[in-house]
């Protein structure tokens, strides 16, 4: 539990470059590279693979802050089981996950299946009945309270403590004194935690590195001119005006020396939602730059946006 306190989302940059993230669906496929927000092809690594594991702390995977985001992906989406190690395991979501149980997942035996996941082998629900039977029970802590705990707790049980929200948001956090080694494992966006869940991540495709050199970014850059037939000079689009990083002080600063055009709650601009990618593609069409900032500034937090 000691872990979550430290917990704290992966700019996003589209140009020549494939995007994978994960949808509250994959949530599943990372516990289901699902147990996520944008549905990529990863699916329960780690989760599924602990659950195998004699073990509580310690889940002897590859060490994480050595691989690079999307080469961890492709550990996950490469992911398999031996025919010994295929009873299914059962994963009970305990309460409310941004108003659903299903943690935008689904439940049942074929869940993970149906979304690809390499490693499908797993019952997901959320009847809390026979409790203590599940493998692993996963607790959304930003709807949990520590008063509403199951009652019956087996040994060979895995809690997962998961949250997806910076510690600068103390009204997410818990006060868990009293809950030190409740949980065995944590899932968090962090590299550090036990399940790795990103908000998405970035990773190459064709012949465009994913760190281009100096001279490559000239040419590529060079090849287009990305701000032609655009009238417009930068956008934001916000609606958290109670930012935890200053953002808003920063844009109002930028504001006295070139137009910054803000749309959504904290702006003068609107956009209508109702056909979703509208906005961007106005954003795209009409604007030189638009800018990306988080609202709180935490390592390891870099959100889809």
């Amino acid at each position: 539990m000691g872990r979550l306190t430290r917990l704290i989302p992966t700019l996003r940059f589209r140009q020549k470059l494939k995007l994978n993230g994960y949808s509250l669906r994959l949530f599943v496929c990372l516990i289901l590279t699902g147990l996520g927000f944008f549905v990529g092809q990863s699916c329960w690594k780690y989760f599924t693979h602990s659950l195998r594991e004699n073990h509580t702390r310690s889940l002897n995977l590859p060490p994480v802050l050595n691989y690079s985001i999307h080469e961890l992906m492709k550990t996950y989406e490469q992911d398999s089981i031996t025919e010994s190690d295929s009873k299914y395991k059962r994963i009970l979501f305990w309460n409310e996950a941004y108003g659903t149980k299903n943690y935008d997942v689904g439940i049942g035996r074929d869940v993970l299946r149906e979304w690809g996941c390499p490693v499908w082998q797993c019952e997901t629900s959320e009847n809390r009945t026979d409790v203590q039977d599940y493998d692993a029970v996963v607790f959304h802590l930003r709807s949990w309270t520590r008063y509403d705990l199951p009652k019956r707790r087996s040994s060979h049980q895995r809690y997962v403590g998961w949250i997806m929200e910076s510690p600068a948001w103390q009204e997410y956090m818990l006060d868990h004194s009293t809950m030190a080694n409740y949980f065995n494992w944590t899932m968090t966006y962090r590299w550090d935690s036990d399940i790795v869940r990103p908000y998405g991540y970035i990773k190459p495709i064709g012949n465009v590195p994913l760190h281009p050199s100096e001279n490559q970014m000239e040419r590529n850059l060079s090849e287009v001119n990305y701000a032609d037939g655009k009238t417009k000079m930068v956008t934001w689009f916000v609606s958290n005006c109670d930012s935890k990083s200053n953002r808003n002080e920063m844009v109002k600063e930028l504001q006295k020396h070139i137009n910054v055009d803000v749309y959504g709650d904290c702006g003068t601009m609107t956009c209508s939602r109702k056909i979703e990618g509208d906005c961007r593609e106005m954003a795209a069409k009409n604007y030189k730059f638009y800018l990306s900032l988080e609202n709180s500034l935490c390592q390891d937090y870099v959100t889809e946006k």
